[in-house]
């Protein structure tokens, strides 16, 4: 190969090794990335990746070829890629670090490994051929150890909770990256070292290991934790509506009192007005008790107690707070699962909705449940008008950035994911309508 041929080789060699790196480092944040975000992410990566083609050809045309020149240009040339990571996936600076970190450490042994298969034979003494060989080792062990890398760098991402939310959290998101840092000076000069020169950086994979076990635990620990905390809410949550129907069963009884005192007069006016031939008046009368016994009664929309109190509350609620409401029901007595689940599930719905409607105009207020069973197949669907427009995340389900919201959310998609339910999430001209169809676990 020619000069120009190695110049023109080189950079492009090292740009594939530092794409190669922005997609290990992109990995971790798959799962909260959107489709937009990905498209944007990829297209600054290619545009830079263009720009920094012409910039390497030219700092190789200036200074040749040489290996100190190539290596900083792989170990500085990181730096925009993850910054553009960063710009584009934001809120997480913590977790970028930390990842940069890990990252580098991976690419620190693989270039152990490249190096450690060159031939130090004469017939390779040739500066450019020697940094040619030693960039396609390299991606050879690169794309030889792809699998295994995609699978732990998707593991890798720390949980907020113990970087983002914790004031140490940058010590431990700077950690891998200073392991690093602390032996560049090593490595910084102008010649490849021979393997037993650099059995030293072979401890980086000790250090890698045992940081992304750390990690991996921590985020096991963090699970347990949030089910934890999502077990309390649940216990809270029925500890609430227990009350509240204790307070509905309390104040119909107050009211039942009164009308029965009432109604031993009633009865007697009632007895005259039949006497005296007065039927329209004796009619008024009835139809006035009629109602007065209505406002006393506790409509059971279910035969399971449970879930029939989720239902009384805030189907109660909402027509004290002139909320139309429209209920079909049909839920067994016994669920072969977990009544107390579907409780809170309905009980975060129906709030949900409640809040919305408030927002609405008095005429435009109106909540529809639908709730139907098969065997052991459940489909519930429950509709409100609400004329604002709703912001959808990746995962289909409405998102706030508003303080002390989202934990309603955070019950369903824990819902969703223990039953595994199929579920669809509207906004079509003011009408909110969200769909829920799951099977219960066999009894």
């Amino acid at each position: 190969m020619t000069t120009l041929e190695y110049t023109l080789s080189v950079p492009l060699l090292i740009l594939l090794i530092q794409l190669g790196g922005a997609y290990l480092r992109y990995l971790p944040f798959e799962r909260i990335c959107t489709k937009e975000l990905r498209s944007q992410l990829a297209k600054l990566c290619l545009l830079w990746s263009v720009l920094a083609f012409f910039l390497y050809y030219y700092i190789f045309a200036v200074f040749g070829l040489r290996i100190i020149v190539y290596k900083l240009l792989l170990f500085l040339g990181w730096i925009p890629y993850f910054l553009l990571t960063a710009y584009v996936i934001r809120c997480h600076m913590a977790q970028h670090i930390f990842i940069f970190g890990m990252q580098t450490i991976y690419v620190f042994l693989l270039h152990t490994l490249s190096i450690s298969v060159i031939p130090y034979m004469p017939v390779y003494a040739n500066i450019s051929r020697l940094i040619l060989i030693q960039g396609i080792c390299y991606l050879a062990f690169f794309f030889l150890l792809l699998p295994l890398g995609k699978k732990i760098f998707r593991q890798l991402l720390p949980s907020r909770q113990f970087i983002n939310d914790k004031s140490y959290g940058y010590y431990i998101a700077l950690l891998p990256l200073f392991i690093i840092i602390s032996h560049i000076s090593f490595v910084i000069d102008n010649k490849f070292h021979s393997w037993q020169e650099l059995v030293s950086r072979c401890m980086f994979a000790g250090c890698f290991f045992l940081i992304y076990r750390y990690t991996k635990l921590e985020a096991k620990d963090t699970e347990k934790q949030n089910m934890l905390t999502h077990s309390n809410k649940l216990l809270s949550s029925q500890l609430q509506s227990l009350q509240d129907y204790t307070l509905l069963m309390q104040d119909s009884q107050k009211q039942l009192s009164i009308l029965r005192h009432d109604m031993r007069h009633q009865a007697r006016l009632l007895y005259t007005l039949i006497q005296e031939e007065k039927f329209p008046e004796a009619l008024g009368l009835l139809q006035t008790v009629d109602n007065h016994l209505e406002k006393t009664a506790l409509h059971p929309y279910c035969k399971n107690p449970i879930i029939n109190a989720a239902f009384s509350i805030y189907i109660k609620k909402a027509q004290r707070l002139g909320i139309e409401v429209s209920a079909k029901i049909n839920l067994p007595e016994k669920t072969p699962a977990n009544e107390n689940d579907l409780a809170v599930l309905l009980s975060n719905l129906m709030e949900n909705a409640i809040i919305a409607s408030l927002k609405q105009p008095a005429d435009r207020r109106k909540i529809t449940i639908t709730a139907q069973t098969k065997e052991n197949q459940v489909i519930l669907c429950l509709e409100n008008l609400y004329d604002i427009d709703l912001s959808f995340g990746e995962d289909g389900l409405p998102k706030t950035s508003a303080a002390g919201h989202g934990t309603g959310m955070d019950s369903f998609t824990a819902f969703v994911k223990k039953y595994h339910a199929v579920t669809s999430f509207t906004q079509e001209n003011g009408l909110v309508k969200v769909l829920i169809y799951w099977k219960f676990p066999a009894a």
